[in-house]
C-alpha cells in the first residue's frame, strides 16, 4: 500500500490507541460500572487492531517504574508550583525518547488527569451484532440507526460534530436534521456527510456502498491508493460505490425504498456478479459459504432474496443460476456450477 493509502490505516491505529489510553484510565478510576465495562469488552472484541492498542497500553502502564509514585503524589495544591515544573520537565524528556517514550509521558498524563479530576467515560460507544441479527438503536440526537448482521459501529458524538465510524457490515441511518452539526459516516476510504436524510451504507471486502432513500448526502473517497480524492452529491433514488481498486465509482438509480429494503428481511440485486452477493447473504449464515467455480464468481444476479431463512436464501440461488448448493458440513457450504 502507497503512502496516500496508508493514512486512512494510520489514522485508525491513532483512533484505536487513543480509546485504549482512555480506557486503561477510566477502568483505573475505579469509576467504571459493569455496564462500562460490557461497552469496553464489546470495544476490544471488535477489532484486533482495538486488542493490540490495549495490550501495548497496558504494558506501558503496567511498567512504568515511577506511576504508583505519581498516583500517590501530596494533594495538588500542596506542590502545585514544584510539580508542574518538575513533571512538565520530565515529559519533555520522555518526548525525546524513542519508540516507548511518547506513548509512556502520554500515559502518564493520563494517570496526572485521573488524581486531579474526575474522569469521563470514553465518549465513543461502542454497538455490535452477531450473525443473523439486526438492531436499531436511537442515537442521542433523535437519529435512528438501524444495524443490520455481522455490523459494528462507533459513535462519537461531541458539542460540534457528530461522527460515526462502520467498522464492518451495513447500517440505515435516519438523521435528525441539524444544520449546525454535520452527521457523518466514516468507512474504508469513505466518507459520508449529511444534515439531515435517510441513507444506507454498506461495507464489505469489495467496497461500500452509499444508497440514499431520501434528501441528500455528499459521498467523498478518502486516499484511496493511487487515486486523487473526489466527491459526489446523491439524492434520494441514487447508489453509489467506493472501492480501493476503482475510487469513487459512477451514480447508479436504484428506487429509493430499496435501500432499506433488507430492513424487511429483503435483499434485492440487480446485475451483481455472485460473489458479492455472497458476501452479503453470509451474514445471515454461520456456515462458510465458498464458491468452486472461479467463473461463478462474477456471474451476475438479477433477484430478491429473503432473508428470514437461509435455506430459502439458498434455494433462490440455484433457481436464478446454473449452479447446486453442496452443504459439505455445518461449517461449510459449497456452490458448483451446474452440471
Amino acid at each position: 500500500m502507497d503512502t496516500q493509502g496508508e493514512n486512512y490505516a494510520a489514522e485508525l491505529r491513532e483512533d484505536a490507541n487513543q480509546r485504549a489510553r482512555e480506557w486503561i484510565a477510566f477502568l483505573d478510576s475505579g469509576e467504571a460500572g459493569p455496564e462500562d465495562r460490557k461497552r469496553f469488552e464489546q470495544w476490544l472484541a471488535l477489532d484486533s487492531g482495538h486488542r493490540a492498542a490495549y495490550k501495548q497500553a497496558q504494558a506501558i502502564w503496567s511498567s512504568a517504574a515511577s506511576l504508583e509514585a505519581l498516583k500517590q503524589l501530596e494533594p495538588l495544591a500542596q506542590k502545585k508550583h514544584s510539580f508542574f515544573q518538575g513533571f512538565g520537565h520530565w515529559l519533555a524528556d520522555l518526548h525525546a525518547l524513542p519508540q516507548w517514550g511518547a506513548a509512556l509521558a502520554s500515559i502518564l498524563l493520563l494517570v496526572f488527569v485521573i488524581n486531579s479530576q474526575q474522569v469521563e467515560v470514553p465518549v465513543a460507544d461502542t454497538y455490535l451484532t452477531q450473525t443473523g441479527e439486526k438492531k436499531q438503536l436511537e442515537l442521542r440526537d433523535g437519529s435512528i440507526v438501524s444495524l443490520g448482521p455481522q455490523t459494528a459501529i462507533e459513535v462519537h458524538y461531541t458539542e460540534n460534530s457528530r461522527k460515526v465510524s462502520l467498522l464492518r457490515g451495513e447500517a440505515f441511518f435516519d438523521v435528525f436534521h441539524n444544520p449546525r452539526k454535520p452527521f457523518i459516516v466514516k468507512s474504508p476510504y469513505t466518507q459520508v456527510t449529511v444534515l439531515g436524510t435517510a441513507f444506507n451504507v454498506n461495507s464489505n471486502r469489495f467496497g461500500v456502498t452509499v444508497a440514499v432513500q431520501e434528501g441528500k448526502v455528499e459521498v467523498a473517497s478518502i486516499d484511496v491508493p493511487g487515486r486523487m480524492n473526489s466527491v459526489k452529491n446523491l439524492t434520494a433514488g441514487q447508489t453509489v460505490n467506493v472501492s480501493e481498486t476503482r475510487g469513487l465509482g459512477q451514480l447508479s438509480k436504484i428506487e429509493a425504498e430499496d435501500a432499506s429494503a433488507w430492513m424487511q428481511d429483503l435483499r434485492i440485486y440487480v446485475a451483481q456478479p455472485l460473489d458479492e452477493v455472497l458476501e452479503d447473504l453470509s451474514r445471515y449464515h454461520e456456515a462458510e459459504l465458498v464458491i468452486v467455480d472461479e467463473l461463478l464468481k462474477r456471474q451476475p444476479i438479477t433477484a430478491v432474496f429473503p432473508t428470514e431463512s437461509t435455506q430459502e436464501m439458498l434455494s433462490a440461488l440455484e433457481s436464478v443460476l446454473p449452479l447446486t448448493v453442496h452443504q459439505v458440513d455445518e461449517q461449510l457450504i459449497e456452490l458448483r456450477a451446474a452440471p
